[in-house]
């Protein structure tokens, strides 16, 4: 998936941004939820506490990078990460389903859309 979402956004789009922030929400937020889940279960398993931790990573990222938009997508982000359907996991849907929406964001907010 990461390949694929850097592929859209930096040879096909010439924004390398929108594929990369998905990647760090899936790097450092996904890790978060690691971390919590080792320190209160000592094993794997999907619970809210991780989604906060990933959304107190993925949300001031997602701000720093891209404004409200980004902010927006880090929480996306961190709500469908507890979500897995077999075959499919968080590792597609996160990357997925934030790089979805920031595509639909810039499109529907870009400055170059504004009228003056």
């Amino acid at each position: 998936m990461w390949a694929l979402v850097v592929f859209l956004s930096w040879a096909v789009l010439n924004d390398l941004v929108l594929g990369l922030l998905p990647i760090l929400f899936m790097a450092f937020g996904d890790s978060a939820t690691g971390v919590v889940r080792n320190a209160l279960f000592k094993r794997r398993t999907k619970h809210w506490l991780g989604n906060v931790a990933m959304a107190a990573i993925s949300i001031p990222l997602g701000y720093y990078f891209m404004g409200l938009g980004g902010a927006l997508a880090g929480l996306i982000a961190s709500a469908v990460e507890r979500f897995e359907y077999p075959p499919i996991d968080d590792n597609v849907l996160v990357p997925l389903t934030s790089f979805i929406f920031l595509l639909a964001w810039q499109a529907i907010y870009s400055p170059s859309h504004i009228a003056l």
